[in-house]
């Protein structure tokens, strides 16, 4: 939720910077606010999982367990955060708040049921 507030401030200062009159921006510094916060947002989520995953093979030191490589975590965690971070944040810059939640929430929704259907199948 942070996120969406974060949004709101870095489009209002983009704004200011590009001389937009009070209370307007344009498309342009919409979805540049958008893609700021996705890139903050993404390197917040790498550092995350990249503190996780070496503080949980460090806790298992004496144990050699395969593992990926670090390269590959990146893209993984860049992959599950940007599609999703730059499609709610334009339904907020768009739309609005409560649209952003729904959608978050309806995304949620669906990812589970698709796991549920595909884990029953599979068992």
């Amino acid at each position: 939720m942070s996120r969406l507030f974060l949004l709101s401030i870095i489009a209002l200062i983009f704004a200011r910077i590009a001389g937009s009159p009070s209370g307007t921006a344009s498309n342009r510094v919409l979805f540049s606010a958008v893609l700021g916060v996705t890139a903050i947002g993404a390197i917040v989520h790498v550092a995350w999982q990249s503190a996780t995953t070496k503080m949980i093979f460090s806790s298992l030191g004496a144990l050699k367990i395969a593992h990926d490589s670090f390269w590959l975590v990146i893209a993984r965690a860049l992959l599950q955060t940007v599609p999703g971070a730059v499609g709610f944040g334009w339904l907020y810059v768009r739309r609005g708040i409560e649209s952003a939640i729904l959608g978050a929430f309806f995304a949620s929704v669906v990812a589970h049921l698709l796991f549920v259907f595909v884990a029953v199948r599979l068992v």
